[in-house]
């Protein structure tokens, strides 16, 4: 399987980047129709420059078609990519948001694939949106995540990384929940002393009713 430029040096990633954003404006070219001649689209090209999503060796090729690269910045810029050709990195993972997480993996998993979101998405028969939705941050369903490896052939591990974001991310929330609210508590305490002073209180009168008059006995 190919891989995708690893997130293990984050900042090599973002040279890589950086250099295929410079490219890609040297050759007038939006990222939307960079896209296009490569079969991928915008989202993927937006992701690669900015070193969250990798680029496959065949990739690279195409890259240095579409951009008309000589043979020598090819070749450079192919050795630059080359030592981080790796899978999902956990540290870069673990440096997002958990509620982030998820959809960042997804999203590099789909781009190192070389498949657009709606492709994917009738692949696994489901629509176009809801893998939009996974990868802005909504969670996947676990009975999804067997279709999602066989259409993106990705490796265990890696589906072992896509899978601990669902878990980390229910972890943190479920420890969110268990927190006890000092708001709440503040306004709970105040009901209870409410109440306890009302017990203790007799009930007073409107001050137009007066008090029966009690009988004494002489």
């Amino acid at each position: 399987m190919e891989r995708v430029i690893s997130k293990n040096n984050t900042e090599q990633a973002r040279e890589v980047g950086e250099q295929l954003r410079s490219y890609r404006l040297r050759a007038g070219k939006s990222q939307g129709q960079l896209g296009k001649d490569i079969g991928l689209d915008r989202s993927n090209i937006c992701a690669m420059e900015k070193g969250i999503a990798g680029i496959t060796p065949a990739r690279l090729k195409m890259l240095a078609a579409a951009l008309n690269l000589s043979q020598e910045e090819a070749e450079s810029f192919g050795k630059r990519a080359a030592p981080a050709l790796q899978g999902l990195d956990p540290v870069w993972l673990a440096e997002n948001p958990p509620e982030k997480r998820g959809g960042l993996a997804l999203r590099a998993l789909r781009t190192q694939a070389g498949k657009p979101g709606k492709e994917l998405a009738e692949t696994i028969y489901v629509s176009p949106g809801l893998v939009r939705m996974w990868e802005i941050g909504s969670p996947i369903a676990p009975h999804y995540y067997e279709a999602i490896q066989s259409a993106l052939n990705a490796s265990d591990e890696d589906m072992r990384l896509l899978k601990s974001t669902r878990l980390s991310r229910t972890t943190e929330k479920a420890a969110a929940e268990k927190k006890p609210s000092i708001a709440m508590s503040k306004v709970t305490a105040t009901q209870a002393g409410a109440a306890y002073a009302a017990a203790a209180v007799p009930e007073l009168k409107p001050s137009g009713e007066s008090a029966p008059r009690q009988e004494t006995h002489r």
